[in-house]
Order: C-alpha cells, then structure tokens, then sequence
C-alpha cells in the first residue's frame, strides 16, 4: 500500500473525538496514531508518525510541541478540535513556514457515542488544502462544510454549538412553565415542531424528554467553555452577546453544581429544580 494522504492517516489525541475518528477511519484507511486507539496503530513518537504519512489529524488537547518538525514539506494537518480561530491562523502561519498546509475542521456532535445525522465538520482554509482533505473527512460519517478561509471552521463551530446550547436551555425552561400550566411535554413538543418555535431542541430533546432518553454525552464543562468563546468573539465584532453570555453563566453554573460527569441533558435537572417539577413519569 502506498503512504498517500487517503490510505495512511497520523492522528494525535487522546479525546473521546480521536477514539471516534480511529474506529470509523480504521475500515477504509491505515489509521498511525501516538497513543493506543482502537482501529490504529501505534508510532513511539512524532518522528515515526512523521515518517508514516503526510496527512495527520489534531484530535487532543492542544498541539504536541515538535510536530511540525516531524512532518515533511507538502504535509497537510487537520484540526478536528474546536478552538479560538485566531490561534488557528496562528498555527496555520507556523506551519506554512515549513511548508505545511493547515485545516480547522472542528467537529461537532453532541452525542458521539451514537453520532446522528447532525455531526458536521467546519472546514477552514485554503479552497486546494479543503478540498484534499475532505474525501478522508467523509469517511467519518458526518456532513462536511467548507466555510472559507483559515478559522471559519472554529467560528462556525462557535456559532452553531452556542445556538444549539441556547435552544436547548430555553426550551428546557419553557417546557417547565408549560407543564406548571397543565400541558404535556408531547403536545407541547408536537406544536412546537409544527410552528415558529421549532428548533434543534424541541425536533430532537423534548419528544424524548419524559422517557429520560439520553441525548447529549457532551459534559457541561466543555459547553461552557464553548459559550463562553462564542461571547469573546461577539465582543470582537462589536456584538454584545447578551443571551450567549447568560447561558454561558448559567451552564457553567450548572457544571459545577451537577458535578463532572453532568452533561448537557443534565440541564433539565437543574430547571425541574428551579421549578418544582419532574419531566421524567
């Protein structure tokens, strides 16, 4: 088998997102990776990553120090993590200096363990950088969104993850007041789907919301951390963020109360508490 970027695949994490991506990448690609993943093969260090392949998907915590010397001119790397896109631009910038092309592509999905049909990847960068990678992105089963130059990806990702995190909070908020006043859940969440109101939370949260049905696996810690950077970069343009910034407050709130392993269904939690009320029968 040849070392083309399709066929052989570095990847570096040790997040929830690189065991995803090394088990659904390792039927159709030689998937390297620094860390024992599932569907991968192991290298002892970034030298032999390097060694092994030209393209490498960023899936961890920050970047290993020492990876763009490991890499040969003409690599391309692939940030599938979301993150502020100025530090995008700043790593594109380095990595350009040895003449390695850079992709911000965060994923989003709040629920890895199933992935729906809602994941999606941002693609930042260069229209040729964007369009080598995304066959690879593909094969990972969610919708792939080229969204123009380096770090729209993470703005992108910025804006939908605070969108879907607001729709959920109010719509956990407002279904408490429809119960307090002799609705159901399933009628509210019938009407809602069938009007103006309709949003990614009462299409997908509220119809399972009684059975307690697990939706999300995202912790409320890292929802927090996203909100809180969709505010920054509203304040950078000028926008105030007003509702962004409220959720931000009011989940990481929660994150602390409900503890670590809470997630972003443990929400309703912190609402049938404010309000006296059970969703769950």
């Amino acid at each position: 088998m040849s070392n083309t970027p399709l066929q052989t695949v570095g990847l570096v994490g040790r997040t929830p997102v690189a065991a995803l991506v090394a088990r659904r990448l390792s039927d159709s690609c030689r998937v390297v990776a620094l860390d024992a993943l599932e569907g991968a093969e192991p290298v002892d260090s970034l030298a032999a990553l390097g060694a092994r392949t030209n393209l490498v998907l960023l899936a961890g915590d920050g970047l290993p120090a020492g990876l763009a010397a490991a890499l040969s001119p003409g690599a391309t790397v692939v940030d599938l993590m979301p993150g502020d896109p100025a530090h995008a631009r700043r790593l594109a910038a380095e990595f350009a200096q040895r003449g390695i092309a850079f992709v911000d592509a965060p994923l989003h999905c709040e629920q890895l363990a199933v992935f729906p049909a809602e994941a999606a990847i941002f693609c930042g960068g260069a229209a040729a950088a964007v369009a080598d990678v995304q066959p690879l992105l593909q094969r990972l089963g969610a919708q792939v969104l080229a969204c123009g130059e380096l770090g729209s990806g993470q703005v992108m990702y910025a804006i939908v993850a605070g969108i879907a995190a607001c729709n959920r909070l109010i719509s956990y908020e407002c279904a408490a007041m429809g119960v307090q006043n002799g609705l159901t859940v399933a009628d509210m969440a019938t009407v809602l789907n069938r009007c103006s109101g309709a949003n990614s939370a009462t299409a997908r949260v509220l119809p399972v919301l009684v059975a307690g049905s697990r939706t999300s696996d995202a912790p409320l810690a890292t929802v927090a951390g996203e909100l809180a950077l969709c505010t920054q970069l509203a304040r950078r343009a000028g926008a105030p963020a007003l509702l962004a910034h409220q959720a931000a407050a009011q989940v990481l709130a929660a994150s602390r109360t409900l503890g670590a392993e809470a997630t972003l269904d443990d929400l309703r939690a912190l609402v049938e508490q404010g309000s006296g009320i059970r969703f769950t029968a």
